[in-house]
């Protein structure tokens, strides 16, 4: 999951309000299904262990490895989980330069999503949900990765984010 910089596996993250590079990436692993969760959290904790310098993703979904109840079949999205092992932490400088015009491409009309909204109203009065987590999916263009990334990222900087 890192992309290529300078012809080099590179995981770059925000942490702690620093902007670092997580280089010389020695090892990787992944969870394409719940059962694969529990032991890439192994081997990272094992990792850091060792003392290597350890980056990754975490998907929302994976927290269903850890739920007493059978899990669901989820869809196929991408890997649950990611972690490496990295060589060297370094501190990079992000630019903030003005972003290209990023414009998401929705994959519900507005019309939609308000039906969506006064749905999720209806079960909230009637007291059959109390929580309710409405969300779509959207395509956006951009020239560049760092282009997309910089244009969704806020000003100021959040203390936490990832371009992977």
């Amino acid at each position: 999951m890192p992309y290529q910089h300078d012809g080099e596996p590179t995981f770059e993250l925000m942490f702690d309000g620093r902007p670092m590079a997580l280089r010389g990436l020695v090892a990787s692993v992944g969870a394409g299904c719940l059962d694969e969760v529990a032991p890439v959290l192994a081997q990272a904790e094992a990792w850091v262990d060792q003392g290597m310098v350890v980056g990754g993703v975490l998907s929302y979904e994976a927290g269903w490895a850890f739920m007493p109840w059978p899990k669901p079949q989820l869809p196929e999205s991408g890997p649950l989980a990611w972690f490496g092992a990295f060589e060297r932490a370094e501190p990079v400088r992000w630019v903030r330069r003005p972003p290209a015009v990023v414009e998401p491409n929705w994959s519900c009309s507005p019309m939609a999503h308000q039906d969506r909204v006064r749905t999720i109203l209806d079960y909230l009065r009637a007291g059959d949900a109390y929580q309710v987590n409405l969300t779509a999916s959207a395509q956006f263009d951009a020239p560049t990765l760092d282009d997309l990334f910089f244009g969704l990222l806020p000003n100021p900087v959040p203390p936490f984010a990832a371009l992977v």
